[in-house]
């Protein structure tokens, strides 16, 4: 009989070791951190617990970066772009360079037209802003999907319209359209990029043009 209570109480023992080594207790007023083996698993978490009155929140171990953690904007913009009648015209980057040909006119653009993000991810939202409102026209921007090195040009679908309205709510100066993630998805190896379209009695001429286009990895 003393035996196997001996050995009873070296299981407990053994079992009170173990119950402190997962155990960590930060803080002070009930406040605490405790890692513990998550029920009906064998790995850990965190269990976090602020007061008596707050719920308890539990992390898995490891990575917990979920899908769509991450927005990120790439702006294109180019003064000349605000002029009529331009079809799915590619823009460049915010902040690349034109070259001025013989006659001093704007040239073809030289920087680039698509931003490779290097991750996956799909498109959410598509902006287009002037830097004054129009007087007359409409201009809209959609967001594409480049496959680099030859590939083929993806048209979303997703556009953002600014057109002269009489309401002083209307969308004569920007607008944004947005939509769920994973709709519009690109690949590491691909490009995001924005194409302009003008109507043929677009006003002002020196009205400046920015096309955003959200992205969510």
């Amino acid at each position: 009989m003393k035996r196997r209570l001996s050995v009873v109480l070296v299981g407990l023992f053994a079992f009170g070791v173990i119950a402190v080594a997962f155990a960590q207790t930060t803080g002070i007023n009930d406040q605490e951190t405790r890692r513990l083996i998550l029920p009906g698993t064998n790995t850990t978490g965190e269990r976090v617990h602020a007061n008596r009155t707050e719920m308890n929140l539990r992390l898995p171990a490891g990575d917990i970066w979920a899908s769509g953690g991450y927005k990120n904007v790439f702006a294109y913009a180019h003064g000349d772009f605000a002029i009529p009648n331009i079809s799915a015209t590619a823009a460049p980057l915010a902040g690349s360079s034109r070259f001025v040909n013989v006659s001093g006119s704007l040239g073809t653009a030289t920087g680039p037209l698509y931003q490779q993000p290097g991750y996956a991810g799909s498109i959410i939202g598509v902006s287009l802003a002037f830097n004054t409102a129009l007087t007359t026209g409409a201009a809209h921007a959609e967001a594409t999907i480049f496959t680099l090195n030859g590939g083929a040009i993806v048209r979303t679908q997703l556009r953002a319209l600014v057109a002269v309205k009489t309401d002083p709510q209307g969308t004569d100066q920007y607008n944004v359209t947005t939509q769920a993630k994973d709709v519009d998805v690109f690949t590491a190896a691909q490009g995001v990029g924005c194409q302009i379209n003008t109507s043929s009695d677009l006003r002002p001429l020196n009205a400046l043009g920015v096309c955003s286009v959200i992205v969510e990895f």
